[in-house]
């Protein structure tokens, strides 16, 4: 439960610089309902009856088409934006949130999708500063390059690995395989987010945490790689062991 309540936290918070940055001004209700249905959506794994597919799903959805008529009512801009900043944001959050739940070994999985989004990130920038080169996505992102895509990809790989051989998690190659494609998609949601800053003309998500901007600034790449791992182990029957 303590962990349920931070990452529905988190992910309110998330949802409320989300829809500021849309330039809502004076009718910042609107933020606190996103917040309102992220912070239901996350904690209904905890005491909802039909788990990620049924009451999960079904305050997302009611809580997207509530902003996206609140939005249009008060002619907020992008209006969709807005109303898809809930579903973005709630399922990075409530697949944290299911990940953790879902065997004895959730945890040591949470930790490891953790590790994986760090190491990415790291490697990137510090690749990425080293070696320089062509730019990735400059319209986006002008300091990342595909250097750092790489030597990130490399580091998340390398995560992989060493939880492979530590905790026989499957065959090293597959594992490093997972770690990189899971690192790549932390970097989409890096991209994602940089892109609505860009749009609206900002530096940071927000300034909750001093010197570090905003929640989205620190955790866009968990917002991508929890809802693939939380897919995968769903295939996988749940199994904390094979989806590596």
């Amino acid at each position: 439960m303590p962990f349920a309540l931070v990452i529905a936290l988190v992910t309110g918070g998330m949802c409320v610089e989300w829809t500021r940055m849309s330039r809502l001004g004076a009718r910042s209700y609107v933020s606190w309902v996103a917040a309102a249905f992220a912070v239901a959506a996350v904690l209904s794994l905890q005491f909802g009856q039909f788990g990620w597919v049924g009451s999960t799903a079904v305050i997302i959805l009611i809580g997207a088409v509530t902003l996206w008529g609140l939005s249009k009512f008060e002619n907020i801009e992008d209006s969709v934006l807005t109303a898809i900043s809930l579903p973005y944001v709630a399922c990075g959050g409530a697949s944290m949130v299911w990940i953790r739940n879902g065997d004895e070994n959730g945890f040591d999985i949470v930790i490891l999708l953790l590790s994986i989004v760090v190491a990415m990130d790291i490697g990137a920038y510090a690749v990425g500063r080293t070696v320089g080169g062509p730019k990735m996505a400059p319209r986006i992102s002008p300091g990342k390059t595909w250097s750092g895509l790489f030597g990130g990809a490399i580091c998340a790989g390398g995560v992989g690995v060493i939880a492979s051989v530590f905790f026989e998690l499957g065959p090293v190659i597959l594992s490093a395989l997972a770690g990189s494609l899971l690192g790549l998609l932390a970097q989409i949601g890096d991209l994602v987010e940089s892109a609505l800053k860009r749009r609206y003309g900002a530096k940071d998500s927000g300034t909750i945490i001093p010197g570090h901007g905003g929640l989205l600034d620190r955790f866009d790449g968990f917002l991508t790689v929890f809802p693939a791992a939380g897919f995968i182990l769903w295939v996988q029957n749940g199994s904390s062991t094979s989806w590596l």
